[in-house]
């Protein structure tokens, strides 16, 4: 079992400090993670693949180790950029880039920006452009607009996690038997340890949508899960940044 927490790093660049796990040795895999997770999410798929890849995952700004500074740009667009500030920090001439959530729109950005650098582009469940808001993302909005999300989420975390899970939490995940307490206040603590963390929390912003990407001929993977039933996803996925899709069965994250 990978011991995640003995690979963390940190590297400096011009977009401040940003915190890292870099695990294997081969040719360099990126992993980007999706909002209210981190570095972390990517644990099990690390542990499988350090025997044959360099395995490089960042947390994000106010997610994990990574700080977040007054008046940082959170959008999808920055987040881009500060993923090739690190991979300029790393010396890394060419990667597997991997997303996931908001991480799946951040890594579209990246590869339609720096082309050559992207040897195949995975994309798991994640954001696209000019996609719909989605009930239980609507309902996060709904809280950030009248400020009830980050007193919601410090309160639970004081206590047995049972209103994260009982509420739209619930929805986040398809087997959430799986996700331990300990995984769920690994993911949530570094963004909701007191209400100031969790008001800047609510300045987040990936608007995919709002994104004109440019065609980008890539090896591109799309890992969804079968009962999903996401083809049509996967389908303009394809028509936004590659000329070929593998569809794959997603292993659990």
């Amino acid at each position: 079992m990978l011991d995640f927490d003995a690979h963390r790093r940190t590297a400096d660049t011009t977009a401040g400090t940003i915190g890292y796990v870099d695990v294997g040795e081969g040719p360099a895999a990126l992993f980007v993670h999706g909002v209210a997770t981190g570095a972390y999410l990517w644990r099990n798929v690390i542990d499988r693949l350090r025997g044959e890849r360099r395995c490089v995952a960042l947390d994000l700004p106010l997610h994990g180790t990574t700080p977040g500074r007054p008046g940082q740009d959170l959008s999808a667009g920055a987040m881009a950029d500060l993923l090739e500030d690190l991979r300029a920090a790393l010396g890394l001439t060419e990667v597997d880039l991997v997303g996931n959530d908001t991480g799946g729109a951040v890594a579209q950005i990246f590869a339609a920006r720096h082309p050559n650098r992207v040897r195949t582009l995975t994309l798991t469940n994640c954001d696209i452009q000019d996609q719909a808001l989605t009930e239980p993302l609507a309902q996060v909005a709904e809280l950030v607009r009248t400020g009830s999300l980050a007193p919601f989420v410090v309160e639970a975390l004081a206590g047995d996690l049972s209103a994260l899970r009982s509420g739209f939490f619930a929805r986040a995940y398809e087997h959430q038997e799986l996700v331990s307490d300990e995984t769920l206040r690994a993911y949530l603590t570094p963004l909701f340890h007191d209400l100031e963390a969790g008001r800047a929390f609510d300045l987040l912003d990936v608007p995919a949508k709002a994104l004109e990407l440019p065609p980008v001929t890539v090896d591109v993977r799309t890992a969804i899960r079968i009962d999903q039933a996401m083809y049509e996803v996967a389908q303009r996925v394809a028509a936004l940044v590659a000329l070929v899709v593998h569809l794959a069965v997603a292993p659990d994250l």
